[in-house]
């Protein structure tokens, strides 16, 4: 998805509001939703708790085709891929806690 006016930033703020239940962004998660939906490479560096979540969560649901996010934290990947799934939202994961048999037919194409 590429913004190009208004009209997309209200559609982005809707899905966000509809999915998340917040009427506005924190800052700097709007500035960073817009980076990476028009798209644009982006680093992002917040303490935790500063909602980096949404950050790279909504642009992927917007979004087509596969985003690979990349964490350290099992057990935040585990929490953050059943809070998608609760919602009917696509998500899955892979570490290397999971059974041979889970990781390798996880991602079949």
């Amino acid at each position: 998805m590429h913004l190009h006016g208004r009209d997309d930033w209200q559609f982005v703020q809707s899905a966000f509001q509809k999915i998340w239940g917040y009427s506005n962004f924190r800052y700097p998660q709007g500035e960073i939703v817009r980076c990476l939906l028009n798209p644009q490479d982006a680093l992002v560096v917040l303490p935790t708790g500063g909602g980096k979540s949404v950050c790279f969560q909504l642009p992927a649901l917007l979004s087509k085709g596969l985003t690979l996010v990349v964490s350290p934290l099992v057990a935040l990947m585990e929490n953050q891929v059943q809070e998608l799934r609760d919602r009917q939202l696509p998500a899955a994961l892979l570490h290397s806690e999971q059974p041979k048999s889970d990781r390798c037919g996880r991602f079949r194409i």
